[in-house]
């Protein structure tokens, strides 16, 4: 009795052993959860979103990306100047013989259907001067364009050479010579320096 008894006994315990066994049997491989609640991120693709805490897709980001903005303008600015699109600033100037005279300054681009732009700026070159205003006789002329102004009075007693502006112009020029004559003059009509001027005149021509 007592042998069948322990061989109960026995029997029992590997019973026992062995559902315990299959027990801890269970797939223990990595299937991305952790115990508090997060989930690794483990893509296979690099396309899709990156998770956070509580299962939210990271926002995707552009840091230290290029400026694709800045990039573009730069480059257009490097190729203006590389075709030296900016147009070159010239002078052209009067000679009376004495410290009043006329300067001329211009400036030749593109402009629409094949034409050129001549852009004018005129200033009377002085020291002290007072002069009243003259009215419309004087003028700018480029190629057949003409433009006439008038000047209001000028009062300057300074010592230093100073440039007053008295008219300003874009005249388009459609000729195919590659130079055009160009003609400004004010009418001062009075005494500079001890010398008489009537008209301050500048002639030239201008390569387009």
């Amino acid at each position: 009795m007592k042998k069948i008894s322990l061989l109960c006994i026995l029997v029992c315990a590997a019973l026992l052993f062995s559902a315990c066994g299959v027990r801890d049997n269970v797939d223990t491989s990595d299937d991305g959860a952790v115990g508090d609640g997060t989930t690794i991120d483990r893509r296979p693709d690099a396309t899709e979103p990156a998770t956070t805490e509580g299962g939210k897709a990271e926002e995707p980001t552009t840091e230290g990306m290029p400026d694709e903005t800045q990039t573009k303008d730069e480059a257009a600015s490097d190729q203006n100047s590389e075709n030296g699109s900016e147009a070159e600033k010239k002078t052209l100037a009067s000679d009376t013989g004495t410290g009043l005279n006329l300067v001329l300054e211009y400036t030749v681009s593109d402009g629409d259907n094949g034409a050129r732009r001549v852009s004018v700026d005129l200033y009377i070159e002085h020291y002290s001067l007072n002069v009243t205003s003259r009215g419309n006789t004087n003028y700018i002329r480029v190629g057949d364009e003409t433009l006439y102004f008038s000047t209001d009075a000028i009062s300057y007693d300074g010592a230093e050479k100073k440039l007053t502006k008295v008219a300003s112009y874009t005249f388009t020029a459609t000729t195919e010579n590659h130079t055009l004559p160009i003609y400004a003059l004010w009418n001062f009509n009075g005494v500079y320096s001890d010398k008489s001027i009537s008209a301050i005149i500048i002639e030239n021509n201008i390569e387009l």
